[in-house]
């Protein structure tokens, strides 16, 4: 059953649904770059007073690490944020990561990359998968890369490019909410109550600049899911992603490749990272799912 905290959320987002009603490209670029000037890539203020926060340039790219408050960390996730390609880590990215970090006993690398307007796929790239080598080969222990919405995207093009290179693979893949395909409307559901089909094809524009949304590093639903790593995915009945999330689980069984399907009835785009009862119980399954312990599916 839905919560009450829940509901009260969908109540509001779709009342207040500000610059996802935006329906012209030049509006939102310049939407976008105010916002982000506005609200920069800095961790929040008291962040640093409630775990180990640590951050680093790579290649010009701040790279933020939280690691939990005491004791050592039993393991590194690497976290790409969401945000549709064109927003800074929000408030509740940052809540996630550090509740991960919890969860998990985990030292998670967050990496502020490059976002449209101001950049693309091909400038945000090669420094996140050059950091991805790089926290690799600093890892002794297992490393698991975790993505929401864009950023599930961004980790799955990523892994399979760690693939097709030969390079470093994670030992787990998460992907919450994942855009995955940006090339076919016929991918998402038509009636999400808070992110429209309209939006994500204006976002994807600003991010693919003149390349074609078909290529897997855009839309990697229509990449190879061969060689990939065990994946869990987490997606709600009311999350515009729910097709891709079904069409994700399905190329990785057709692949061969290990997948769990966590599929919550009645709950929004992202509920994992939401400040709802229905994301504590999605930590405990990523915890599960990290830990090589049975996933346990609410019915």
């Amino acid at each position: 059953m839905v919560s009450l905290k829940h509901r009260a959320m969908e109540w509001l987002v779709t009342r207040n649904p500000g610059e996802l009603l935006v329906r012209d490209l030049e509006e939102l670029r310049a939407l976008r770059v105010l916002r982000q000037d506005e609200t920069g890539e800095a961790p929040p203020p008291g962040l640093a007073g409630r775990i180990a926060l640590t951050s680093y340039d790579h290649e010009g790219m701040a790279v933020h690490v939280m690691a939990p408050p005491r004791g050592p960390a039993d393991r590194s996730v690497f976290y790409l944020h969401g945000g549709g390609y064109v927003g800074h880590a929000d408030p509740q990215h940052w809540r996630y990561a550090e509740r991960l970090s919890r969860e998990l006993s985990a030292r998670v690398v967050m990496p502020a990359y490059p976002v449209a307007p101001r950049s693309t796929w091909r400038q945000a790239h090669p420094l996140v998968s050059g950091l991805f080598r790089r926290v690799a080969a600093e890892s002794a222990d297992d490393l698991t890369l975790v993505g929401d919405s864009a950023g599930g995207g961004f980790a799955l093009a990523l892994t399979q490019q760690m693939v097709t290179e030969s390079g470093p693979l994670p030992d787990r893949l998460v992907l919450i909410s994942a855009w995955a395909d940006m090339s076919s409307p016929d991918r998402t559901l038509p009636d999400d109550p808070w992110i429209s089909r309209d939006y994500l094809e204006l976002c994807a524009r600003l991010w693919a600049g003149d390349d074609p949304l078909t290529i897997p590093a855009l839309s990697p639903l229509l990449g190879s899911f061969d060689g990939l790593p065990p994946i869990l995915v987490l997606c709600g009945t009311k999350d515009v992603q729910l097709p891709q999330a079904r069409a994700i689980v399905a190329a990785a069984q057709a692949a061969g490749t290990p997948v769990t399907y966590v599929e919550e009835r009645g709950l929004l785009h992202d509920y994992p990272i939401l400040n709802i009862p229905e994301a504590r119980r999605a930590l405990r399954q990523v915890g599960q799912f990290v830990r090589g312990e049975s996933v346990r599916v609410a019915r």
